[in-house]
């Protein structure tokens, strides 16, 4: 039956994806994109020019998560809904880890649209993993593929060589190997690549083989205005502060925040290392919102790292009761961190990637 409007199918494997209360920053793969697509269909959902919507994403069953992700179906609206595929063991795993298992979720989804009446218009791939699920569905069932990098492992391999990390244990850690064959393969096969800015138009698409500036629209990330651009409810305003006054002694002085997954890319240390002169933390407070936690001992190894470097930092440089790193980063409260920065005369600096 034709339609003229669209069916969209939109594949992002990776994290923790629900569609209420989102658990953004529980690691390090739970993240910007999360938001970003929970963002994308909703507004999707608004559009007269879509029929449906589809988000496939990995099915979850495990005791240490949430069972929202072992749903198969999770319906938004008419239109909308969160689709899950089983991909390798039950448990939840790192991205990294997902690699030897992409090839069942390929046969899982190609079953999963077998089994209804239609085919979607177009796979938009979000990261890699989902670029290398989409080429392998466009190539059996011929629909046109869009590709979001969000993150481009060229571009990563070549910031970490540059901070001293050695090449072989990049490769080790982050899959890239597999990573940038994927995105070489997805960039190659796509109809329309999205580009969130010039920069990574330019310097990041350009590092690929099969790069083509006329396949690439920049499209900026949005920004939720009914949720940013008013002043937060009293009850959630009145929550941030009362966070805020266990670490900090002067809450009048400006806010730095910082929020970000806790991850050793989010050049994290090197902030509280220059927030550490006299001069800047004199006059300021610093604000670390990074992810969500309940027992360090308990986080990914990187993860730990690097929290114990920033407990560290904070020891040695003396900065108690100038620093605040609450364990956590409720939804709710990241309008409410735009104002207060605004209130303070800080500023805020939101890391997604």
């Amino acid at each position: 039956m034709a339609h003229d409007k669209l069916y969209l199918m939109h594949i992002s494997i990776h994290g923790l994806i629900r569609a209420r209360n989102p658990e953004i920053g529980s690691d390090v793969d739970t993240g910007g994109q999360v938001r970003y697509l929970i963002d994308l269909i909703n507004a999707l959902d608004r559009d007269r020019r879509v029929r449906k919507v589809e988000l496939v994403t990995r099915k979850i069953i495990d005791p240490r998560v949430s069972g929202d992700y072992h749903a198969e179906c999770e319906r938004l609206s008419d239109k909308v809904s969160i689709r899950r595929v089983a991909c390798g063991p039950q448990r939840y795993i790192r991205k990294e880890l997902l690699w030897p298992h992409l090839s069942e979720f390929v046969d899982g989804t190609l079953a999963m649209i077998r089994a209804q009446a239609e085919l979607p218009d177009v796979l938009h791939a979000h990261y890699a993993d989902a670029g290398f699920v989409a080429a392998r569905l466009s190539k059996v069932l011929g629909i046109p593929i869009i590709f979001t990098g969000h993150s481009l492992g060229r571009f990563k391999l070549d910031n970490l060589l540059t901070r001293g990390m050695k090449r072989s244990r990049i490769y080790e850690a982050f899959s890239m190997a597999e990573r940038i064959e994927a995105e070489e393969e997805t960039i190659e096969n796509a109809s329309l690549l999205i580009a969130s800015s010039r920069n990574e138009e330019h310097e990041q698409y350009r590092l690929y083989d099969h790069y083509n500036p006329k396949l690439i629209m920049v499209n900026p990330p949005g920004c939720d205005l009914d949720r940013f651009g008013k002043p937060p409810p009293r009850r959630t305003a009145e929550k941030l502060v009362r966070t805020l006054d266990r670490f900090l002694a002067d809450t009048k002085k400006p806010a730095l925040i910082m929020l970000a997954r806790p991850d050793p890319q989010k050049n994290i240390l090197a902030a509280i290392n220059a927030f550490a002169e006299p001069e800047l933390r004199n006059m300021a407070n610093l604000i670390l919102f990074l992810g969500m936690r309940d027992d360090v001992k308990s986080m990914e190894p990187a993860q730990k790292k690097l929290l114990q470097e920033v407990l560290y930092l904070i020891d040695r440089h003396d900065l108690y009761g100038s620093v605040a790193y609450p364990k956590t980063n409720p939804p709710e409260l990241a309008a409410a961190l735009f104002h207060y920065a605004r209130e303070s005369r800080g500023a805020l600096l939101a890391l997604s990637r």
